[in-house]
C-alpha cells in the first residue's frame, strides 16, 4: 500500500514494551519475534506503537487470529458481519416460514389456506413451465400477471414467479411486435361536479337537477 508512516495499537503490554526497549526479550522465541518485528518496522519512515485496553482491540484481535489460522491458499480476505440483532430472531423467522411448507415423498410443497399444495420448483424449472404456458402449442402469449396466475393455478410455486413472468413477457419477440400498445397519453383524473340533467314528471314539467341540491 506504499504506506510510509504507521501507528500500531496492541493490547499486549509485553510486546509493546519489548519493541520500545523498555523490556528485554529473554526467551529465544520472543527474541526471534522481536527481531522480525524490528526488521519489518525498518521499511517505514516513522512508526508509533501504543498499548490499549483489550476491550478496545477485540475486533483487530479476532481478525489477526483468523488471518494466522487460515490456509495460505485461501485469499486473505476475512468477511466480518456485525449483527444488528441476535441471530435467534432470524432463526425464529425461518421456523415460522418453514411451517408453510411440507415434504411429501421427498418433494417440497407449499401450504395454502384456500389452495391445494403447490409443488415448489427451482428457477430453471419455473422458467420452463412459464415458457410452455406462454408460447407453446396452446400458448396464448398472455400478460405477465395472467401468466403467473396460470402457473399458480396449475399447482406450481417458486419465490420469483411474478418477476420471472414479467421478464419472460418482456423478452418475448411476438409480444413486443404484436402486443396491444396504448397510444393515448396518460392524463390525470379530472373530477366532474354538478352536471345538470332533466327530470320529466307526469305532467310534462321539466326540472333541473341543480335545483334539488
Amino acid at each position: 500500500m506504499n504506506a510510509k508512516q504507521i501507528r500500531i495499537y496492541s493490547d499486549s503490554q509485553l510486546i509493546v514494551n519489548q519493541i520500545t526497549a523498555d523490556f528485554a526479550a529473554k526467551d529465544a522465541s520472543m527474541y526471534a519475534y522481536l527481531s522480525t518485528a524490528h526488521r519489518l518496522l525498518q521499511s517505514f519512515q516513522a512508526y508509533e506503537i501504543k498499548q490499549i485496553p483489550r476491550g478496545e482491540n477485540s475486533h483487530a484481535d479476532a481478525l489477526a487470529r483468523l488471518a494466522s489460522a487460515i490456509n495460505d491458499k485461501v485469499r486473505r480476505k476475512v468477511p466480518v458481519e456485525i449483527l444488528a440483532q441476535p441471530s435467534t430472531v432470524q432463526a425464529r423467522k425461518l421456523r415460522y416460514r418453514s411451517a408453510r411448507y411440507t415434504v411429501i415423498n421427498d418433494v417440497l410443497y407449499k401450504r395454502g389456506y384456500t389452495t391445494p399444495y403447490l409443488k415448489c420448483l427451482t428457477a430453471e424449472q419455473g422458467d420452463y413451465i412459464l415458457r410452455e404456458i406462454h408460447n407453446s402449442v396452446c400458448g396464448d402469449h398472455s400478460g405477465s400477471r395472467s401468466l403467473a396466475y396460470k402457473a399458480f393455478r396449475q399447482g406450481y410455486f417458486w419465490p420469483t414467479m411474478h418477476q420471472d413472468a414479467n421478464s419472460l413477457v418482456k423478452r418475448c419477440d411476438k409480444c413486443q411486435r404484436f402486443g396491444n400498445v396504448p397510444h393515448i397519453p396518460a392524463e390525470p383524473l379530472t373530477p366532474i361536479f354538478g352536471i345538470p340533467y332533466a327530470i320529466i314528471t307526469d305532467n310534462g314539467r321539466q326540472f333541473d337537477s341543480e335545483l334539488f341540491k
